[in-house]
Parts: structure tokens; sequence; C-alpha cells
């Protein structure tokens, strides 16, 4: 939503981010399923913060879900996985040796 919203352009930052969410009116919310703004930031599965790749950079990865780059992913996983998400929104669990490739540069 954001990069749409964007002309395809990324978040600079978090606070960039969160506030484009605040900005979404409750009923676009509802409408991609979303009740918890702030649980948007936090994997059900590891219960950890997603980790979410900003600026400019974020969109120079490999391609990955939908042929676009990671934008964000789970710290952690589960069961070897990890979910990753491409700046398309399209999303993919995948084990380490796939989000080596798909995340080289991870934090």
């Amino acid at each position: 939503m954001y990069c749409r919203a964007h002309k395809g352009q990324p978040p600079a930052d978090e606070a960039a981010l969160k506030s484009f969410i605040k900005s979404v009116s409750p009923q676009d919310m509802a409408a991609y399923g979303i009740t918890d703004r702030e649980g948007l930031f936090v994997s059900v599965r590891d219960h950890e913060p997603f980790v979410v790749l900003y600026g400019p950079e974020a969109l120079k990865g490999p391609p990955g879900p939908a042929g676009m780059p990671v934008v964000a992913f789970e710290r952690t996983g589960v069961g070897g996985m990890r979910f990753v998400v491409s700046s398309y929104g399209a999303v993919e669990s995948v084990d380490e040796a796939r989000f080596k490739q798909l995340v080289p540069k991870a934090p």
C-alpha cells in the first residue's frame, strides 16, 4: 500500500511507514483483514518484530516472491522456515538457504 501511494518508492524509515499506516482508513485496513495496526510489525509465528528494509536500497535485492525484492522478513521464523515479503506484498515461506539468496545482506 505504501509503495502504491508513493509512486513505487519504499518508506525511508520506520517512522514514515508507521505514519502512513496510521493514515490508512479503518475500512481500508479491514479490507486487508487488519484489525491491529501495531500487530503488523510482529510475527505471530516467532513473536518477534519483523525486520523491515527501508529506503531505496530495499528495492535492489534479487527477485523474490512475485518476482520482486524482499522488503521484510521474520527475524527467526519457525522450524527452519521464515516468511519473507516482497515489495509487491507477496509472501513466501523459505528455508535458510533460500533466505540467504533472497536477503544476502540480512542484518
